[in-house]
């Protein structure tokens, strides 16, 4: 964030959370299970956005508000409508 000038500024954070979750806000989903091969304790049924805050904000180094979690397909969606208005499709493979 120093090298790219942005340390003094609040970043907007949106991001993509490749597990199964229930949602329940634009900024809160819990994890119903670890799947893919991985296991963290303590995670399972917590809200995810909340766990990340609470990441960020033991560093005083940096200024990022969390405006939104969201599915890596409806993500992907959104990335290609922004650039092409025609879009209507998002896609993940694997």
């Amino acid at each position: 964030m120093t090298q790219r000038k942005v340390i003094q500024y609040r970043i907007p954070l949106g991001f993509t959370f490749s597990f199964p979750c229930k949602q329940e806000g634009l900024t809160s989903a819990r994890l119903t299970q670890w799947t893919k091969g991985f296991k963290c304790s303590g995670v399972e049924g917590e809200d995810v956005v909340q766990l990340l805050r609470d990441a960020i904000d033991k560093r005083p180094d940096i200024d990022v508000d969390v405006m939104a979690i969201v599915n890596d397909t409806t993500g992907t969606l959104m990335s290609c409508a922004l650039k092409n208005r025609e879009c209507r499709v998002g896609l993940i493979i694997g």
